[in-house]
């Protein structure tokens, strides 16, 4: 298991100098972790770029994402109601 300055020695500390995109690497009471969305920097708080949303874990270390391997989130298109054919047997129930 990595340790916590292993971890966080891949990460930079401070303020940032841009507004991004980061990988922000955050801690909790089980460890540490890599969000699993790109974050920005802007006005004194780390925020979810996508949403704009405020970052309420606590951030321990930063670092520049050059290219975001991770999958962006799209609008959900709900899937379409499955065809009922008359007769079909997955459709009886069991008494």
């Amino acid at each position: 298991m990595v340790s916590r300055e292993e971890r966080l020695s891949e990460f930079s500390t401070g303020v940032p100098d841009a507004s991004g995109p980061f990988e922000l690497l955050c801690e909790d009471k089980s460890g540490t972790y890599v969000l699993p969305y790109a974050c920005s920097y802007r006005e004194g708080g780390w925020l979810n770029l996508q949403t704009a949303q405020p970052i309420e874990v606590t951030v321990i270390g930063w670092r520049v994402l050059i290219d975001d391997p991770r999958p962006q989130h799209t609008e959900r298109v709900p899937l379409p109601k499955p065809q009922v054919r008359p007769g079909d047997p997955s459709l009886k129930t069991k008494r």
